[in-house]
């Protein structure tokens, strides 16, 4: 007896979901099936939050993308019948995680429970890179990656790092004009681990 088998489960506060068979007519129903955002990004690198949504009818809808529980966008989506694909163009410029949920109204629409979606955005900070040559009165290069959105730390011969926390503030480090008399043995090693184990950048240029 389905009947009494839900009054039961309700007393119980369990909720059931079903489905209606033997039924030629479709129901009307809007659902948001996926959102996507890149799991991480640079401050200030540009990207998308992708929206997909199903509608079993042609309609127009309301679509809001809240950012860490602000919204930020409100949009009047024209949807086709079946799948329709909203892009909506992002840039943080500060480094933390961020939260993005997709919320739709649609005046068409059965079950209004399927229609959020929610992902995530790791942003990090500007790279940063140790630039180190034999004359730091030469600031082409490094002029070149501030314009680029790089934070650059120029050095000369005394700056070449001596201990493993020194260098694991960057990104990578640019070897730029730098004679190899300028390091000890114990600097080239330290350089080579931290390439091959922390995976930290190395250029060089002569």
């Amino acid at each position: 007896d389905a009947a009494r088998a839900a009054e039961a489960a309700a007393i119980d506060g369990v909720t059931l979901d079903y489905v209606s068979l033997g039924s030629q007519e479709r129901a009307t129903e809007t659902s948001i099936l996926e959102m996507h955002t890149p799991s991480d990004r640079r401050a200030g690198q540009p990207f998308q939050v992708r929206v997909l949504i199903e509608s079993s009818k042609e309609q127009k809808a309301n679509l809001i993308i809240e950012r860490n529980g602000t919204a930020i966008e409100q949009l009047e989506v024209s949807l086709s019948s079946g799948k329709n694909w909203v892009t909506v163009d992002q840039k943080l410029e500060v480094a933390g995680f961020y939260r993005f949920r997709a919320a739709l109204e649609a005046p068409i629409d059965t079950d209004t429970r399927n229609n959020v979606g929610a992902s995530f955005v790791s942003v990090k900070g500007k790279p940063r890179v140790l630039v180190l040559q034999g004359d730091t009165k030469h600031s082409e290069l490094a002029d070149a990656l501030v314009k680029q959105g790089v934070t650059v730390d120029l050095k000369g011969p005394e700056g070449i790092p001596v201990r493993p926390e020194e260098v694991q503030p960057y990104e990578a480090v640019i070897l730029n004009d730098i004679n190899a008399m300028f390091f000890a043995e114990q600097q080239m090693t330290l350089l080579r681990s931290a390439v091959n184990d922390t995976g930290i950048g190395l250029a060089m240029i002569g």
